[in-house]
């Protein structure tokens, strides 16, 4: 399992959505979907090592957006995801959600970046 497909059903598992109908990962929602969370992994931090020689862990970021026809709702699931990960031990909120304006289908986004620990 993928690490955006593990915290995807960590949401799932904490009510906030439902993988493929509001919850969507490694990659975009449909344009068809209106109310989304989608989560992506980037480049985060350099794994954690012992003395540059074994890896502990790899750190890789997580980024999170959400997108409404409503601000309200954007900026609900935002604070939803970020509390339902925040209750896990190897995931924790870089930011509070940031408002990144309008798509061109006038939905408002909101995104959150993570931390994250992959032992």
């Amino acid at each position: 399992m993928t690490m955006c497909a593990d915290m995807a059903a960590a949401l799932v598992t904490a009510g906030v959505g439902t993988i493929g109908t509001t919850i969507f990962y490694d990659g975009i929602a449909p344009a068809t979907v209106n109310t989304a969370i989608v989560l992506n992994q980037y480049a985060g931090d350099p794994p954690l090592s012992v003395f540059g020689d074994s890896f502990l862990a790899e750190r890789p970021g997580l980024q999170v957006v959400t997108r409404s026809l409503a601000a309200g709702t954007a900026l609900s699931n935002a604070n939803a995801v970020m509390h339902a990960l925040g209750a896990r031990s190897d995931c924790e909120a870089r930011s509070h959600p940031m408002y990144l304006g309008q798509d061109g289908t006038a939905r408002h986004m909101y995104s959150t970046n993570y931390n994250t620990l992959l032992l």
